[in-house]
């Protein structure tokens, strides 16, 4: 088990400039989702209005919530084969998407509406998108025809690794959003009522940047 953990420690820090390069355009759709809402916040409170939270509770949202997020992790690894415009987009969507709602619920609301999962999800996200990014990329920089197949391959089989850890991240941050988040949202309506009407928008942060029409 250490083995294992230790190998997988190995190739996340063999992908550090790339993980780097995820977060600072994470942090640049953030950062965009702030200043829009410093500028126009009737925009912002009407983008939050159109993400829709999912109606299902229980172990049916739960479900509902591992399908979406996984279908949405493969359609960026399928997008990163395109010179990585798949994980770039989501990158900075994901960021923009979590400023959005920072803005619009206000901070303390909308981190205790979203980081509880979020932490975790946005953990699978980042990682995930960082070994598609270099999947898609680094391969292109590569002197000649023999060196470009190998560094594909062995980018290739990295992002399977790194995607099989992150379907298991992607799991527990939906059990937490079902399960965990609803009861800390609860106790922090229940001593301030003005957070109930803001709790109908609730939903994960992921799935709206990915799939618009959920």
């Amino acid at each position: 088990m250490l083995t294992l953990a230790q190998a997988y420690w190995d190739l996340i820090r063999s992908a550090e400039k790339w993980l780097a390069f995820t977060l600072c355009l994470f942090c640049l759709g953030l950062g965009g989702a702030v200043v829009l809402g410093a500028a126009n916040p009737a925009l912002i409170a009407h983008l939050v209005e159109n993400l829709r939270g999912n109606p299902a509770t229980g172990f049916a949202a739960f479900i509902l919530f591992v399908k979406h997020n996984v279908t949405a992790m493969l359609i960026n690894w399928c997008g990163g084969l395109l010179l990585a415009v798949a994980p770039i987009l989501t990158s900075l969507g994901n960021g923009f998407v979590l400023g959005a709602l920072l803005v619009d619920r206000g901070v303390l609301y909308g981190l205790l509406s979203t980081l509880p999962h979020a932490i975790v999800e946005l953990t699978a996200i980042l990682l995930s998108n960082a070994f598609f990014l270099r999947l898609g990329l680094r391969w292109v920089f590569q002197k000649n025809a023999t060196a470009r197949k190998r560094t594909f391959v062995s980018d290739f089989q990295a992002s399977l690794k790194i995607a099989l850890v992150c379907i298991g991240l992607l799991c527990v941050a939906a059990m937490i959003e079902t399960f965990a988040t609803p009861k800390i949202l609860s106790v922090y309506e229940n001593g301030h009522g003005s957070g109930s009407a803001v709790m109908e928008n609730r939903g994960s942060v992921a799935p709206r940047v990915a799939d618009p029409a959920r």
